[in-house]
Order: C-alpha cells, then structure tokens, then sequence
C-alpha cells in the first residue's frame, strides 16, 4: 500500500461524497505539478489501520484508492484529530494561536500601535463596564467567523442601550434587558469586546482590507491581493454579511486623496512583515493568512482587526491563490524528499 507524499484533510464530509471544486483544483493543479497528493475527509480515515479512502486525481480523472496516511498533510479541518495526525504527518497549517494570543503578540511587536484595545470576557456586566471607557463598542466572538453574531452598543442620553448587529438595529434595552439578551446571544462563550473605531471612508461607510497572503514556490510569503471591502448603513464590512469588494489603487486616491500613498504603504508593510512573526509564534507550517485591516479616517494609524488563518475566497484572484499555493506544495514535497523540512 502506497503512502502519497501531500494530502489535504478536511474534517467535514464531502457533499454527495464528492471533493468540492476546490479540492478538486488542488488535486489537478498537483498532479500538473507531478506530486503524488489525495485528498480525505474524516469519514474516509480508518484510524485503526492509519489509512484513507482517499480521492486522487489521475489520467483518467478522479479515483478513489485507499492508501496510507501522506507524509505531509495541509491541515484543513478543527481542532478535533490534530492530536491523531501530529506524530503521523508533517502538518501544514496547523495554527494554533486564538484572537487573543495574536494580539497579545503584537503588542510586543513593532505592530503595538496597531493593536485594537480589547478585553475578554465571558461576563455580559464587563462588556457593558468597558462603555465607561468607550462612547461606542463593538461586541464578537472569541471563535466567530463571517461577521456571525457581531454586535455595536453604545448607551443614550437616558441611560439605556442602543444595540446594532450586521444588518439592523437590535433595539433600545435597559440595563437588565441588555444583560439578559448579552446571556442569550452568547451563552456562556468568551466574546472579544473593542471600542468602535473609525474605520470609514469620506462618505463616512464602513471600510476596510482584507489582505491574502500565502508560501510561494520558494518557501516565502506572497500577497495575493489586498481588497478593500466597503459596507453602506453596516457596522463591519464582510462580504457574507453584504459588503462589496472595489480596486485598491483607485479606491484609494479616492478616499484618501493625497494620502493614498502612505495607506498603502502600510498595508504592504503589514503584509510583508506580519505573517513571519504569526508563523514564528505558531511554530508550525504555515499556508496562508488573511489579515483584516482597518484606518482610522482622521489619523490614519492602520489597525489590525483580525488575523485568520483559513481566509475566505471570493474572488477571481483565487485562481492565483491556489496555482502559487501549488508551487509552495511543490516546494514542500522536494523539501522533505532532501530531508531539508
């Protein structure tokens, strides 16, 4: 029985017991590259025996055959087997680091000014205290993703609380109602909480970019592309939750006028020199980051709202993002066939 030198993980099935496209155009552009690479969800791993069911892409299109477990595996799945696969593969992507670690790490970086004061907590009466610091708050999960179940508080003139989300306003609540639906939205979970910056542009909508970087095939860090994403009457600006995507250089001069020029030089210096230092934190092998990127209108001091290490794709960039993702594979593979990894 064979051991394929890649393998890509995920941890949900397949719909229709089929690879997506995505998995798909992995397992294509591999084997353009001559790698030897199958892909696997969980219910095609035999943790007894340490094999798969796995899907390969051949001549003849796509197969299953069971193999052995790869000898390097692209990590696309929870929490849940990382502990099975770590003494089993060389995990790619196998990032470790919550919200909170990232910024704690940062505040020690030369990215400190950047950093969003926050507080964690899963106690709703500190998220309301923390609006004694703040005229305005914005409330997230610790794990969230998509913009999910992001809330704006700010407290009125009568002492009450004026509570937003993603598409409307939630209400007016008094101090025990706010307490109470804080217990219900959440339920128990740790929630980041951060004062509302602004992060607008001259219109005043909410704006900000998402930058994509991933490994190139020499082993380095490559931006992909840097979006800037703009949201009307919305406070955060993700494209599931209805914000829309523009051309950075335009979009810039004309938001920013003669002041163009130094946002974008901070955000190629944040995507050139942040993701060596989350790696290097992590201690793993990275893929990819999406760094979410937000300037206060008035100072233009940039922000760093949130590192996620699985960014999402909605662009036709994409097909960049996985031909360079290849090559990094590619790279990857010949590295641990010299004993070099």
């Amino acid at each position: 029985m064979r051991k394929p030198n890649l393998g890509f993980f995920r941890e949900g099935g397949f719909i229709n017991n089929t690879p997506n496209h995505i998995y798909l155009l992995k397992l294509k552009l591999c084997y353009a590259n001559g790698l030897d690479a199958v892909c696997f969800s969980l219910n095609d791993l035999d943790t007894d025996k340490d094999t798969i069911n796995a899907f390969v892409w051949t001549k003849d299109g796509l197969k299953r055959e069971v193999t052995r477990l790869p000898s390097l595996l692209e990590y696309g799945g929870g929490t849940k087997m990382r502990d099975y696969f770590r003494p089993k593969c060389t995990v790619i992507d196998d990032f470790n680091l919550s919200k909170k670690d990232v910024n704690d790490l940062l505040i020690k970086t030369e990215f400190a000014s950047s950093v969003i004061p926050s507080i964690y907590t899963a106690i709703p009466e500190k998220i309301l205290a923390y609006l004694n610091m703040w005229r305005e708050v914005i409330v997230k999960p610790l794990a969230g993703a998509r913009g999910e179940n992001i809330i704006c508080i700010k407290q009125n003139a009568q002492g009450n609380y004026i509570l937003t989300d993603a598409d409307r306003e939630i209400g007016e609540k008094s101090y025990n109602e706010c307490i109470e639906f804080l217990k219900e939205l959440y339920n128990g979970f740790t929630v980041i909480v951060q004062p509302r910056l602004t992060f607008v542009n001259k219109n005043g909508n909410t704006m900000d970019f998402r930058l994509n970087i991933t490994k190139n095939g020499k082993g380095e860090w490559e931006t992909i592309f840097i979006i800037p994403r703009t949201s009307r009457e919305k406070i955060i600006s993700n494209f599931s939750q209805g914000g829309y995507a523009s051309l950075l250089e335009p979009t810039l001069k004309l938001d920013f006028g003669d002041n163009w020029e130094k946002v974008l030089t901070d955000l190629n210096r944040i995507a050139n020199k942040l993701p060596p230092i989350i790696e290097e934190a992590s201690a793993c092998n990275m893929l990819s980051l999406g760094i979410d990127v937000g300037f206060d209108y008035n100072t233009l001091n940039p922000y760093i709202i949130e590192v996620n290490y699985v960014p999402k794709l909605t662009f036709p960039d994409k097909l960049k993002y996985h031909y360079t993702q290849s090559d990094y594979f590619t790279y990857l593979v010949n590295k641990f066939n010299d004993n070099s990894l």
